[in-house]
Formats: structure tokens, sequence, C-alpha cells
């Protein structure tokens, strides 16, 4: 055995990490939300997660079809379900979150108004991208269950995955705040990579998993 890394496999990484930093570089700089002063603001900004997440999502979902879609066939379903279920998850996630920031609010006393010694607070990034890993995970199943995730511990195995991709990443950037000259474009890459590599090894095991024979 030579033990060289098929060149199939190179080709399938280096489109995915690269459709992943990309996306990143562009979604990075628009992640953080500005801060609420009223809960009215919540939907709104929702909506404008939800606009980035249509963006990433095209990009991650593009890819992804053409990465892992010839030999998942899964091409069109796989940017379908991209698509959607980063909006999706990005603006619930960020509904869910800014709701657990009121609740903390509440609990400590203060008021969301802006006004003297109210609170101005944005809801945590991180609580937002696991939140919206899950949400997008569970968007993703039904049309890549078939290819990837027949069996419960592999569904279960890519919604945890999926969480990690997300708020591993942002955590993995976070580190480096303020390390690195022009943040947001090196941080987005940083995250898009991260969050790239963890889906990738993913996508191997349990693509390895589904084609080992079955032994009765």
């Amino acid at each position: 055995m030579t033990g060289r890394v098929p060149p199939q496999f190179v080709a399938v990484s280096a489109t995915w990490l690269l459709g992943s930093i990309g996306a990143w570089i562009v979604g990075y700089p628009l992640l953080g939300s500005p801060p609420i002063v009223h809960p009215r603001q919540i939907l709104p900004y929702a909506a404008a997660s939800a606009g980035l997440g249509l963006l990433v999502g095209i990009i991650l979902g593009l890819a992804a079809s053409l990465a892992f879609g010839r030999f998942l066939d899964i091409r069109a379903r796989w940017f379908v379900a991209t698509s959607v279920g980063m909006p999706v998850g990005l603006g619930f996630a960020y509904v869910l979150s800014a709701i657990t920031l009121l609740a903390q609010v509440h609990r400590l006393g203060m008021s969301l108004t802006g006004e003297g010694g109210g609170a101005t607070m944005s809801p945590p990034a991180p609580l937002t991208l696991v939140l919206a890993g899950l949400l997008v995970a569970c968007v993703q199943l039904p049309f890549i269950a078939r290819a990837l995730t027949p069996t419960l511990q592999a569904k279960a195995l890519w919604i945890i995955g999926s969480c990690v991709a997300l708020g591993g990443g942002w955590f993995a950037a976070a580190m480096l705040v303020g390390a690195i000259p022009g943040r947001s474009a090196s941080l987005g890459a940083l995250m898009g990579f991260f969050s790239g590599l963890v889906i990738l090894f993913l996508v191997a095991v349990l693509d390895a998993e589904r084609r080992r024979p079955t032994t009765r």
C-alpha cells in the first residue's frame, strides 16, 4: 500500500473548504447583532439574521452540492436543504437566544429601554450559533437522510456535528480577536475553515459507515 490520498478526496475537500471559507468571509462581518434597546427590535434583527443565513446558505449549499453531491447523489437536495436551513436556523436561533437574553434581563430586574439605567445587550453569538446548528441540521435531515444519515445514530451525530461546526467555529475565531489585522475577513476565514473541517470529517465518517458491509 502506498498510503496516497485519493485525488477525489483532495478535490472534494478543497471544494468544500474553499466554499465554507468564502461563505463565512462574507457572513462573519454581519454576524454580530446590534444591541437590543427594546424587545420590538427582536423580529427585525431576526429577519436580518435570516437574510444573512440565506446568503451564507446559498454559498454553502453550492459548495456542498459540488463537493459531496456527486458521490452522495443528492446534489440538488443538499443545495436546497442548506439554502433553506441556514436562514431558518439563524433567524429562529436569534429569536430563541434573544428570548433567553430577555429572561435573564428580567431576572436581574433590568429593562431594555435605552434610557437612563436601561440595559442594552446583544444575544450571545455562541448560543445563537449552536441553536442555529441544531435547527439547520433538523432542516437538512429529511433531504439527506436516505443518502447519508439512514440510522438514528447517524442522525444524532449529524445534529451534534452541526452544532459543533457553527458554535465551535465561532469560538476558534473568537480566540484570535484582536490578534489579526483586518479581523473580519481573517476571522471569517478561520471560522469557515474550522466549521468546514468539522462537516468534512462528519461526512467522511458517515459515508464510510454507510459503505461498510453489513454482517448478520
